[in-house]
């Protein structure tokens, strides 16, 4: 049912003024707009372009920069927007994109790329202008609870038993990963974790293997579905490898591009499945919900309303720490009561800055302002 923008608490009393009524305080509201989906869009330009709306030459932009051009995963250039009314330090901005680890870094060091981001682990010689920003990202590992084995809890317990994410972190020697204690990253958390994490016991979960009656054979097999890119592969077959050694499992592990990846219907066909979320409101509640049955295209299939009721409590809560509180006992559940999820890893963004970077900015959302870096001059 469509509403008008005055029932749904919007306003635009002038061209250049947006007023939005929320329904309750929201502390990190000002975050909520540097993320893409509230960007502003010309209703004509889409009309009139259809899905070529977005490229070089047609997309409009009230940023620092417009986009100059795009050539798919390799380069974009931005060129600085004559309309824009706030200083911007470049009048050019090119954007490079390389998943080759040794090429980039080369780049860095020789000065050819000032900045660059980091998805990977470095060089064992650490490097000078490192930026580590707080972390909107957890990896979990999440169970399809209708399948079998996984529908029956004391398998699930086993599996969720057999894994130690600390060994798993160390064989991985990742820079951007952190170890997960629980679903919310301590950025965002008043007070630490509280013993939310299943323990890991190899004798517990033979025992709860035992008692679930599944009988492990040669030709039995758990599939592990993951993305291509890295970390992913690796953490599967890291995981893949504890289960085998410690329970003694088969484990097949399937990996697949972003793109079918994402077309959840997919994920139903595995046991296991590698989720990756990256916040869209940089508050508790919203590293929950995506496991929550309540939500749409929910990441489990798994039907516990009391963990969505816990999340609306906590939300309404009057404190941080007694939301927190809340939040936590909805984590249990899942953790240590039904055992289908378990946190693996924060995913931190790093930047490297070279000796050439005076001065940069970042939004909320960890993302560079590339109109306030400021580098110095070639002599």
């Amino acid at each position: 049912q469509k509403k008008s923008m005055e029932e749904v608490g919007l306003k635009a009393p002038d061209e250049h003024t947006l007023i939005v009524k929320l329904k309750r305080p929201v502390q990190h509201w000002e975050h909520n707009t540097v993320f893409w989906s509230l960007f502003p869009v010309r209703k004509d330009l889409i009309e009139r372009f259809g899905n070529n709306w977005w490229k070089p030459g047609v997309m409009i932009s009230n940023g620092a920069y417009v986009l100059d051009t795009y050539e798919l995963g390799k380069k974009m250039t931005l060129k600085k927007n004559p309309f824009y009314s706030k200083k911007v330090e470049n009048d050019t901005v090119e954007i490079f994109f390389n998943n080759q680890k040794t090429e980039v870094f080369q780049n860095f060091k020789n000065g050819t790329f000032p900045i660059i981001r980091s998805s990977t682990e470095t060089e064992k010689a650490p490097l000078a202008g490192r930026v580590v920003l707080p972390t909107l990202q957890h990896v979990t590992l999440a169970v399809n609870a209708k399948k079998y084995p996984l529908s029956g809890h004391d398998f699930r317990e086993a599996v969720m038993r057999a894994i130690d994410v600390k060994a798993m972190l160390a064989k991985l020697n990742n820079e951007n990963l952190t170890f997960a204690d629980n679903l919310i990253p301590p950025a965002l958390r008043v007070q630490k974790a509280d013993h939310l994490l299943p323990e890991f016991n190899v004798a517990k979960a033979k025992k709860a293997l035992a008692k679930s009656g599944y009988i492990v054979t040669k030709k039995s097999k758990i599939t592990l579905l993951a993305r291509t890119i890295s970390p992913y592969p690796e953490m599967a077959k890291e995981i893949a490898s504890q289960l085998t050694t410690n329970l003694g499992l088969n484990v097949e592990i399937s990996t697949v591009v972003t793109t079918e990846y994402n077309n959840y219907s997919a994920l139903h066909d595995f046991d296991l499945i590698l989720l990756t979320w990256v916040v869209k409101i940089p508050e508790p509640q919203d590293f929950l919900r995506p496991y929550s049955p309540a939500t749409p295209n929910s990441r489990l299939i798994f039907n516990q309303m009391e963990f969505a009721q816990l999340i609306d409590e906590g939300v309404k809560a009057k404190t941080a720490k007694e939301a927190l509180a809340i939040f936590d006992q909805a984590q249990r559940i899942y953790l240590q009561d039904e055992f289908v999820v378990l946190p693996l890893v924060f995913n931190q963004d790093v930047y490297y800055l070279g000796p050439k970077v005076q001065s940069v900015e970042f939004n909320p959302m960890n993302n560079i302002l590339f109109g306030t870096v400021k580098l110095k001059s070639d002599p």
